[in-house]
């Protein structure tokens, strides 16, 4: 069965966190998992299936056009495809016309976190300031701030300029935004007022069959 507000048709699996008896971190592909998964392993957090979120529940939300393109590059790799430019907004096009075929790294990032209440959002872009609004990983944030290499992040990956693709695709990326992920937009604009709050699936967002 599809989770709901999915756009591709790829079975989710169980939801994964991190989690100990303070903190919760819940995963969301494409937003530095691979540094917080070794982060939160390393202060104390073990990787479970989620059922019950401690007190404290953590997520990392991302710019929702980097990511998109993040993703693609992702299902390109994964697929042994060129990656470079021109297949890129190929590989973008066919997305835009048939989401179902990709996987889970295109899904939007509020299907990750529905029928939650996170407590702490932490901004993908801006990580290394409010990671110490998390009271469990304040303790603990010089290790973040020695594991974390946030330019690597947000500056170039190892294909492409991501931030020069951006902006040079960025009309091209609104289009995909406002079909795809519109409730993720006004969640990365707004996080401080979801915290402590539901996330539900707006129904205009829910394009997969249940």
């Amino acid at each position: 069965m599809l989770w709901p507000g999915q756009i591709t048709k790829i079975k989710l699996g169980p939801r994964y966190a991190w989690h100990n008896n303070e903190c919760t971190w819940v995963s969301v592909p494409k937003n530095a998992n691979m540094m917080f998964r070794k982060f939160c392993t390393h202060i104390g957090m073990k990787r479970t299936v989620l059922s019950e979120p401690a007190s404290t529940t953590v997520a990392v939300i991302r710019d929702p056009k980097t990511r998109l393109v993040s993703g693609i590059c992702e299902y390109m790799r994964r697929k042994k495809r060129n990656i470079i430019e021109r297949d890129i907004t190929n590989a973008l096009y066919s997305f835009y016309r048939e989401p179902e075929l990709f996987d889970e790294h295109l899904e939007p990032q509020h299907v990750w976190i529905h029928g939650l209440t996170i407590t702490h959002y932490i901004k993908f872009e801006n990580m290394l300031e409010d990671i110490v609004r998390v009271p469990y990983m304040n303790k603990h944030t010089n290790h973040f701030y020695k594991m974390v290499r946030v330019k690597r992040l947000t500056s170039s990956n190892r294909y492409i300029d991501l931030p020069g693709f951006v902006i040079k695709y960025s009309d091209l990326l609104d289009e995909f935004v406002e079909k795809f992920y519109q409730q993720d937009l006004d969640l990365y604009n707004n996080l401080r007022s979801y915290e402590n709050k539901l996330i539900e699936i707006r129904k205009e967002d829910s394009s997969a069959e249940q």
